[in-house]
């Protein structure tokens, strides 16, 4: 039964919905043999809050130099060293404590607010400290890497919308859903993709058996829609017109 299928895929699928993309074009003129996550991961480093965290740490060669200069140099050291794609996103992973920390300087109130009212939501859902502070890291990661990569114009727009989706959690309709789609369409691929789960989050309880409604419920009250319009709106800034990277992101998150 179809019904019973897209239950089960999105009673598998629902975790992923947080992981965050890691590719597309970047905000400075790097070189384009420096790996994506690397060129994120220069941004990362050379963040002036950061830098000023660290005090007497920074490493000689960036001492007494600009951003910019800061960014050159370290970009010519990992292309050197030839780091890849892989190498940078472990040395972000380590980095994550550090950019959940200081994320109140890294991103605009609005993302801090949109942050906030998902956290407020999901911890009432989740009752698991632990499991909301990683996803939180998650989160955070999402927004610094739209921010390098797209630059914080589009991070703002994104955060707005994802602010008033969380805003509204609870009284989301199938209309706000829609609305959404339209805004903010997505390649072929992903929209194929998410039809089950669309069919699945809007079906009337009544043409459900018991345990159905009850799951259909829980889906329901787990915080998926806003989940999903967000992502649908994240994977919209970050690829643009990459429909290839777009594709490969929804079809990971679909096996």
């Amino acid at each position: 039964m179809k019904t019973k299928k897209a239950f089960a895929l999105w009673s598998v699928a629902a975790s992923s919905l947080l992981i965050s993309a890691c590719s597309t074009t970047g905000q400075h003129s790097y070189d384009p043999r420096l790996p994506q996550s690397c060129r994120v991961m220069v941004d990362f480093m050379t963040e002036p809050s950061l830098m000023q965290a660290a005090g007497d740490k920074v490493p000689a060669e960036l001492v007494g130099i600009d951003r910019r200069a800061q960014q050159k140099l370290l970009e010519q050291k990992f292309i050197s060293e030839n780091k890849t794609a892989e190498e940078c996103d472990e040395t972000m992973s380590l980095n994550q404590d550090a950019l959940t920390a200081h994320i109140d300087s890294l991103v605009p109130q609005i993302c801090l607010q949109y942050r906030a009212s998902f956290q407020e939501k999901m911890s009432a859902t989740l009752m698991d400290e632990s499991k909301m502070f990683n996803m939180l890291k998650e989160k955070d990661k999402e927004l610094y890497f739209l921010k390098s990569v797209k630059g914080e114009k589009t991070l703002k727009a994104y955060c707005d919308y994802a602010a008033s989706v969380w805003q509204k959690e609870g009284n989301l309709s199938k209309d706000d859903y829609l609305k959404g789609k339209a805004d903010y369409p997505l390649s072929q691929a992903c929209e194929v993709g998410l039809e089950e789960f669309e069919t699945v989050m809007f079906i009337e309880k009544e043409n459900l058996s018991f345990n159905e409604a009850f799951v259909l419920g829980r889906m329901r009250s787990s915080g998926l829609l806003p989940i999903a319009m967000v992502k649908r709106a994240y994977w919209n800034y970050f690829y643009g017109s990459d429909t290839d990277g777009m594709a490969k992101e929804c079809q990971d998150m679909m096996k």
